[in-house]
Order: structure tokens, then sequence, then C-alpha cells
């Protein structure tokens, strides 16, 4: 289903966001507050929409746009979601050899 080349960074990416889903429903319950009713709809977005844009080279480039702004945050542990998208917007896009 995903490209074998980029699986494993996709795979992180789904774990990373899974972790700050997890605490950020663990630390501010969406019960209490309707504003933390936000930043679950970004995880959820983060662990089941942006894997499969990740996985085509015609939506990479939105997805790392949507990975940036899921990641504007106060928790730090998803700063590392940011590489690693990283990596896997230079495969579909490489450099120009000159």
């Amino acid at each position: 289903m995903f490209r074998k080349e980029i699986c494993m960074p996709i795979l992180g990416l789904v774990l990373i966001s899974l972790g700050g889903f997890l605490l950020h429903l663990r630390i501010h319950p969406p019960t209490q507050d309707a504003l933390d009713l936000i930043p679950v709809v970004f995880g959820v977005l983060s662990i089941v929409a942006l894997p499969f844009l990740f996985n085509s080279p015609r939506t990479v480039a939105v997805a790392y746009l949507l990975n940036a702004v899921t990641v504007v945050a106060d928790i730090l542990i998803l700063l590392a979601k940011l590489p690693i998208a990283h990596v896997i917007l230079r495969h579909f896009r490489p450099k120009n050899k000159l």
C-alpha cells in the first residue's frame, strides 16, 4: 500500500502524531473546554489523512504544509515531525543534478 522506500518515515510520523494526540487528550480532555477540540481534529488529521497524502508525489507538498501546521503547538515532541516530513519531501522532489 505504501511505497517501500518511505514506509518507515511515514510510520514514524504516524507514531509521533499518535503520541502527541494521546498526550494532549490526557493533559487537556476535550470534554472540559471546546477549544481543546481543535488539537483533536489536527491529531486525527495527522494520524489518518497525512500518511496517505505523503505517499503520493502529487500531494506530498500539501502533506508537508499540513504537517507543519499541525506542529505549530506547545508540544515540543511534535517538532520531530518536521525533519521526518522533510525526508519524505526530498524523496519525491530530489535536487536537480547539474
